[in-house]
């Protein structure tokens, strides 16, 4: 317990870092670094910040904890949540796609269109691996 609060205290100084240097060495810095600094250390900082807070609520509320480790856990909902995973897996490489279209109609350089193609065939070889590693684990 005391680990993972340390991990989360220690990342949340690191984004704050990332923040305060992306504000503070504006001259130093490209807009497009500045960007990466800024939005890098409010991230961090945000998602460090919830994951603090939900630490701090299991503490005071054991029991809700521990129903929460057991719902996580559950084969059910471990189910439901691989099931959504996928879903919103096939939902999303449409999107990649109609984004590929968009940057043939934009005119926008073939690079970033075959990469962005590259990515949506990433998508399919990667089911494909992963549907025959598990049906030789099953």
């Amino acid at each position: 317990m005391l680990k993972k609060t340390s991990i989360y205290i220690i990342m949340l100084v690191v984004g704050i870092c990332l923040l305060a240097s992306g504000i503070f060495f504006q001259e130093l810095v490209q807009k497009s670094v500045q960007g990466v600094l800024l939005g890098l250390g409010a991230g961090l900082i945000g998602m460090n910040i919830a994951n603090l807070y939900a630490k701090h609520i299991d503490k005071k509320n054991p029991q809700m904890a521990k129903r929460k480790e057991i719902e996580i856990k559950d084969e059910r909902n471990t189910i439901i949540r691989n099931q959504a995973k996928a879903k919103a897996a096939d939902i999303t490489q449409w999107f990649v796609i109609g984004i590929a279209f968009i940057t043939v109609l934009l005119n926008a350089p073939l690079w970033l269109t075959l990469v962005i193609v590259m990515v949506f065939l990433l998508y399919y070889i990667l089911g494909i691996y992963y549907t025959s590693k598990y049906q030789k684990e099953m």
